[in-house]
């Protein structure tokens, strides 16, 4: 698709010379233009010179390209990419478009500040010899930018990269596989023992033993003597009666 980037104003358009083959009444051209569909970019119709162009607004969006060039992406920037491309197979195809209709070049994904979610051109006369390949590039694009520090998300891209090599050609499985090998791990949950009888426990056996000082136990063998004594007198004197 031959491509180029206009500049108004307030806007950033991407213009893109429209397949003079398509037939006028495609239904699902039709469907583009009588839907909104969810994740989709929705092209205008201009006529530049005698010639149709689609017009693209992509005002404050970053492409796929651009955007993994510079960083390397993490897990959860490659879920969100994965999450967009799911979304919209899934809504396109309640209007009869097949993923093979779907742009998944990065130079043509574009990333919405707002939502934060991939938006997606739709084609249906794009180069037919493209629409094969186009989901193995991107995962193979996918894969030279990721950080490979993270064991599941490599392995996890590379598992979806050998199930198209192997022809296998819908997404909605592959993104199932990715799901699955990303999925976090819950923490293991370590149940506390009953704390009733064992704060009981606790408490008795953490009395602290009282011990007496030497002080004290002098003035208490006093008190012991003089009681003997005030016995043994109490005693004569009744014997002396």
């Amino acid at each position: 698709m031959k491509t180029q980037m206009i500049y108004e104003i307030n806007n950033t358009y991407m213009e893109i010379d429209i397949d003079e083959s398509e037939p006028a009444n495609d239904y699902r051209r039709k469907m583009l233009e009588k839907n909104r569909i969810k994740n989709v970019l929705v092209p205008e119709i201009r006529t530049v010179n005698n010639d149709r162009k689609l017009y693209v607004d992509i005002s404050g969006k970053e492409s796929l390209l651009s955007r993994f060039n510079s960083r390397l992406a993490d897990r959860q920037e490659v879920k969100a990419l994965m999450e967009s491309i799911y979304l919209v197979v899934e809504n396109a195809s309640k209007y009869l478009i097949g993923e093979s209709d779907i742009v998944l070049r990065p130079e043509f994904i574009f990333r919405n500040p707002v939502t934060k979610e991939y938006e997606f051109l739709i084609m249906p006369h794009k180069e037919s010899e493209y629409k094969e390949v186009e989901t193995k590039e991107l995962l193979q694009f996918v894969v030279a930018h990721i950080d490979n520090s993270d064991e599941k998300l490599v392995s996890a891209i590379y598992g979806m990269h050998e199930m198209y090599q192997s022809d296998f050609t819908r997404f909605g499985v592959a993104f199932e596989f990715f799901t699955a090998e990303t999925k976090e791990e819950l923490p293991e949950i370590i149940e506390e023992p009953a704390t009733t009888d064992a704060y009981a426990d606790n408490i008795i056996l953490h009395v602290p033993r009282y011990i007496p000082s030497l002080s004290e136990i002098g003035a208490l063998a006093m008190c012991f003597v003089g009681l003997v004594l005030i016995g043994f007198n109490v005693y004569l004197s009744m014997i002396n009666v």
